[in-house]
């Protein structure tokens, strides 16, 4: 079952549960996850990510929502912002996302640039069903992705009072990115793996005499990838000898 089928199912339940009005008040809400914590915001209907663009620190050209792979600037580090309800988002750079006026904006409507987490910093993360949220400003109103997603420009809204398929973002967090190992030996490969929080899976061997046995050629998922932690990163390594099985000679 595709993402957009699957996630409209449990979404569309909770929507209609809720009557398709806008929710006030932070009775309905708490910390959906355990903070700090990283993550990535996946539109729903296209699946594309959100990126910091430059990482943070901005005040125009601040949000794009066209990634189609979470790296680095897509993402988003989860602060408690002390209420029990509210998080902070911060950027790469240590930035917070910023909702202008607090909310209710179609142009100007977010910064990422402030380094303090006050009152137009507080987001609260709505849970619509499963790993589906919607992203409520400190004023009430909720973030739409303009489009469904993948846009470089008009990105955001921050005027919604409804949760429609628009302001649906799927949150995955408790995320690390995978270290770069190429060029590393077997043993080395694996204690960088472990250290960033995930497991080694399969060792597959390359017969072109690349470089000497064991060392690591790339990875998979490659290095920079963003991946919950725990996840296995799968290395392919010279085995030392040719496709003849003859040792490998390197002048």
């Amino acid at each position: 079952m595709n993402l957009r089928r699957a996630f409209g199912t449990v979404a569309g339940l909770a929507l209609a549960a809720a009557g398709m009005v806008g929710l006030s008040g932070p009775a309905w809400a708490a910390l959906p996850f355990a903070t700090p914590t990283t993550c990535t915001f996946q539109t729903f209907n296209t699946g594309n990510y959100l990126t910091a663009v430059g990482g943070g620190g901005r005040t125009t050209d601040v949000i794009h929502s066209d990634a189609t792979v979470p790296r680095s600037w897509e993402r988003f580090t989860l602060v408690d912002a002390g209420d029990g309800v509210h998080v902070g988002i911060r950027t790469l750079t240590g930035n917070y996302l910023t909702a202008v006026n607090g909310g209710g904006l179609q142009t100007d409507v977010i910064h990422s640039n402030a380094t303090l987490l006050q009152a137009w910093e507080k987001f609260a993360l709505v849970r619509q069903g499963g790993d589906g949220f919607a992203i409520q400003t400190v004023d009430g109103h909720f973030l739409t992705a303009v489009g469904g997603g993948n846009r470089t420009t008009d990105v955001v809204h921050s005027d919604a009072t409804q949760v429609r398929s628009w302001e649906l973002f799927r949150v995955q967090c408790n995320l690390t990115t995978v270290p770069n190992v190429q060029g590393f030996d077997d043993g080395s490969a694996r204690n960088s793996i472990t250290g960033a929080g995930l497991t080694v899976g399969g060792v597959t061997f390359d017969n072109n005499c690349v470089d000497v046995r064991g060392t690591v050629l790339f990875s998979t998922p490659g290095a920079g990838a963003t991946v919950p932690r725990g996840s296995a990163v799968n290395l392919n390594e010279s085995s030392g000898v040719d496709r003849s099985g003859r040792p490998c000679i390197f002048r």
